[in-house]
């Protein structure tokens, strides 16, 4: 079966597929009155959202952590030299064992 390419959905597209599939799930026999290899292919698409693949999976939890990624940039910021605020460093950072840490490394060594 060729691949096609992805579409974005809208929300009427969306609520239109809900709907045939929730309609399929209440009555099965309408999947009888199309024909084999559109029946065979829905059935296919179906199992492949519901189960899919190593490879889908890996490329599904990508596409979810690079939608993430960007959603987040703005805690993230390099270029300007902030740090991260979410980051456990960043956050603890401003706790006493830290100033304790800087005060001990700026004494001279024991002799």
């Amino acid at each position: 079966m060729a691949e096609l390419p992805p579409k974005k959905l809208d929300g009427a597209a969306l609520a239109a597929c809900k709907e045939m599939l929730e309609s399929i799930v209440a009555d099965p026999t309408q999947l009888l009155e199309i024909d084999e290899e559109s029946r065979r292919a829905l059935i296919i698409a179906a199992g492949r959202i519901s189960r899919p693949t190593r490879d889908e999976q890996i490329r599904t939890a990508k596409a979810f952590r690079k939608v993430t990624r960007s959603k987040n940039a703005n805690s993230l910021n390099w270029h300007s030299g902030k740090p991260r605020a979410n980051s456990r460093f960043w956050r603890n950072k401003h706790r006493s064992i830290w100033k304790l840490r800087s005060v001990m490394r700026s004494r001279p060594p024991r002799i």
